[in-house]
């Protein structure tokens, strides 16, 4: 397979960065970024917290973006890309989302529903029978799209072995358990359905989705040209590597999404539109399944957490030496992204105090 740059992706991703695109018009001693509290706080108050947690706490590099009114007013960039080589993060720097990629992938699915090309409760074998699933037990025949989305499939987040059959551990849509297998499933569902490879199938991501919220760069298959960008993961201090998890040509649903915070804040920023039925459907509760262990109700794209009153929508993922997270409250119009790369980047207490400082409950 030829990995030289694809055209297609050159134009969504490498282009807007060589125009600067993703540079934010703020001024740091002007501009402020408000709170779910109403406090403002200004972004030179922000950027020397963030320096100063990252530095005491030996966080590497963080993309963040803030969102006020139903829009990105921030987005900063911090550390460095490799703890050994000191290169900096800046605007350009292209970070893993991680378990972030999930809802992403499912807001591209709801598009291929809304045109109806799939049913989200038709049940899956009726399209496509998968050779990675085993079809000994007759609960695949309940399986459907919704519950694929909503982490009621039966199956575990990851097999023991990438060889391994998918088995069900309980009938499809009669249990939550977090899947990410359920993730690449649909994936191979759609492989089929439009009879692509998974490097077409994230041109049409790009075209579809990428394009459409001007949120570039944002792509699920690697490219080459990538690697200058992209930071570095780190475990225990000591960098890891720049390039593919698996196979560069995987579109990988559950965590392969590259992008920036500041992409993946306009993606959020566009769910906080209520006239969209798409995004109505994407963050609408799915009370018809059963709730997660907590006793709440996910949507398609988001669980969500009751915080003073408020419905706080929210993510977070873990790729092993990187880390994401996100929330969001669509009625206050008010949300943050951050990706660090690093396996500390919860576990030094950073995002805690983040939240705490942006006056927000931590949901772990």
């Amino acid at each position: 397979m030829d990995k030289g740059i694809n055209p297609i992706l050159f134009s969504c991703m490498i282009l807007p960065l060589l125009t600067g695109f993703l540079i934010y018009p703020l001024n740091a001693q002007q501009m402020a970024v408000e709170t779910i509290t109403g406090r403002k706080i200004a972004v030179a108050e922000l950027e020397r917290f963030i320096t100063l947690q990252m530095d005491s706490l030996e966080v590497p590099g963080l993309s963040l973006a803030v969102i006020n009114n139903k829009s990105v007013v921030y987005a900063g960039n911090f550390g460095v890309k490799n703890l050994l080589t000191g290169e900096q993060v800046n605007q350009h720097t292209l970070f893993e989302a991680c378990s972030l990629s999930k809802p992403l992938f499912a807001y591209f699915v709801l598009k291929f529903v809304q045109r109806g090309a799939l049913g989200l409760d038709t049940p899956v074998y009726t399209y496509f029978m998968d050779r990675e699933v085993d079809y000994s037990d007759s609960g695949y025949k309940a399986l459907t799209a919704r519950m694929v989305l909503n982490h009621c499939s039966g199956w575990p987040n990851w097999r023991d072995a990438p060889g391994d059959l998918l088995e069900f551990s309980f009938k499809p849509g009669s249990q939550s358990r977090y899947s990410g297998e359920g993730y690449q499933y649909l994936k191979r569902v759609l492989n089929y359905l439009l009879d692509v490879s998974d490097i077409k199938l994230n041109d049409y991501f790009l075209e579809e989705v990428t394009r459409t919220l001007n949120a570039e760069p944002m792509s699920f298959v690697w490219q080459d040209s990538m690697k200058v960008f992209k930071a570095y993961g780190h475990r225990n201090g000591v960098p890891t590597d720049n390039g593919p998890h698996g196979s560069p040509d995987l579109f990988d649903a559950a965590a392969g999404l590259h992008t920036t915070a500041g992409g993946y804040a306009k993606f959020i920023a566009e769910l906080m539109d209520p006239n969209n039925a798409l995004n109505q459907a994407l963050l609408e509760l799915q009370t018809s399944l059963p709730p997660e262990s907590d006793g709440l109700y996910r949507s398609l794209g988001f669980p969500y957490k009751p915080v003073a009153g408020e419905m706080r929508f929210y993510h977070s993922g873990n790729n092993g030496d990187t880390r994401s997270y996100c929330h969001f409250y669509r009625e206050k119009g008010i949300g943050l992204v951050l990706f660090g790369n690093s396996d500390n980047f919860f576990s030094s207490g950073f995002v805690a105090k983040m939240l705490e400082f942006l006056d927000e409950e931590y949901p772990y």
